[in-house]
């Protein structure tokens, strides 16, 4: 009775499995010109570009917001498609702990997705719910990274992302803190909320790469970000920086022209250099 009880549950399992292979077998990964979207993306490149670059960023321009799907998932997932969709499946469906594996697990793709949302940029507006959550709520901090910068790529057309960027834009990592800022220069929006916030980021004892960006975001704001300028100047001539000093003027030329003159008048009698012309 025992062996007819264990082989019952042996066949039962079995054909799960096969169930569960042939879901997966059927919702694959559509292909775009014989290849899946994760394909192309892996031939991005942002130096040295090359054919296969420029094959890539036309594959995605042409699947559009069909892309979408297929860069959420390469963004969260750490395993191949298959693996995933199949360990999904069993977990949902059995109550079989077993799990498929992989042989070879392919590179991870979130900082390659990021480049593919930089070629879509407004076009993957659609994906900005689901990338508020990613970044949100999502354990791994390096896929929240990512998902700040898919968010920045996007532009104005994230708005939405914009409150919870803030939030980031304090976190203890390093990493995301910087692309939520990054983003949030990138994103935009209203200068009452975001001013103070890149303002507050210019003080010393901030990331360097974070002021940085701080001061890039209150560049796009021109002259309605007067109020920063004190700030700036502090950073310009408080810092053994040279590239703080240089985010700071470039922040100063669009912000007031004639302070960014003066200050690298003052810097080029300084240093025997001028920047500005």
């Amino acid at each position: 009775m025992n062996h007819l009880l264990r082989d019952r549950k042996v066949g039962i399992v079995a054909v799960l499995l096969v169930t569960v292979i042939g879901i997966v077998w059927f919702t694959r990964p559509t292909k775009f010109e014989g290849r899946t979207i994760e394909d192309w993306v892996r031939d991005l490149k942002w130096v040295n570009r090359d054919a296969a670059d420029a094959s890539a960023r036309r594959v995605l321009l042409a699947a559009n917001t069909n892309a979408i799907p297929y860069l959420l998932s390469a963004l969260v997932r750490t395993d191949a498609w298959w693996v995933t969709k199949g360990n999904e499946l069993l977990e949902k469906k059995t109550s079989t702990t077993f799990r498929f594996k992989s042989v070879n697990k392919p590179v991870p793709l979130a900082s390659a997705v990021g480049d593919a949302f930089n070629v879509l940029t407004n076009r993957a507006a659609p994906a900005v719910p689901q990338l508020i959550k990613i970044y949100t709520n999502h354990t791994d901090e390096n896929v929240r990274a990512q998902a700040a910068v898919c968010l920045g790529w996007i532009g104005p057309s994230a708005s939405n992302a914009v409150e919870v960027l803030i939030l980031g834009s304090a976190s203890t990592n390093d990493n995301i803190a910087n692309n939520s800022v990054w983003a949030l220069g990138k994103i935009g929006g209203d200068s009452g909320k975001l001013i103070p916030v890149f303002t507050n980021l210019l003080r010393p004892g901030v990331h360097t790469v974070i002021r940085d960006n701080a001061a890039f975001g209150l560049r796009t704001f021109g002259t309605n970000a007067s109020s920063a300028v004190p700030f700036l100047l502090n950073m310009a001539t408080n810092s053994s920086n040279d590239h703080l000093y240089f985010s700071a003027l470039n922040a100063l030329e669009k912000i007031d022209p004639k302070i960014a003159e003066k200050l690298d008048k003052e810097h080029g009698d300084q240093h025997g250099s001028h920047t500005r012309k």
